[in-house]
């Protein structure tokens, strides 16, 4: 579940709040993020956890295909994306989205995004 908060963080970072519900579970982002992009005409978007026991990936969305579970064991984890965006929207493809993986829930989680970009 994602909430409305956000934390203070360094410049130029806005930290989402992400609070899991299983030990297991997916948490899709991805219109989270995609409002962060509004405004921004060409730029990379850095996604990062700060958590070692959660991971993120650009993937397909759980449920949305029926070969999702060999979409999930392609997936090496990582605890940062990078996603471009192109006049205010992230360049994913047609099935993606950015989740983040909860692998020791539920917790509170903390998601970090740092937007690099040239302003309109």
């Amino acid at each position: 579940m994602l909430t409305d908060a956000l934390t203070i963080a360094p410049a130029g970072w806005t930290v989402l709040q992400v609070r899991t519900c299983a030990s297991l579970e997916f948490v899709d982002l991805t219109e989270r993020l995609a409002s962060l992009a509004c405004g921004v005409s060409s730029g990379v978007m850095h996604v990062f956890t700060r958590h070692t026991t959660t991971g993120l990936l650009v993937n397909v969305a759980p449920g949305e295909r029926v070969n999702g579970h060999a979409h999930c064991r392609a997936a090496l984890f990582r605890s940062s994306e990078s996603v471009p965006i192109v006049g205010g929207a992230l360049c994913l493809g047609r099935w993606q989205r950015v989740l983040l993986a909860e692998f020791d829930g539920p917790q509170m989680r903390e998601v970090m995004v740092m937007l690099t970009s040239l302003r309109r």
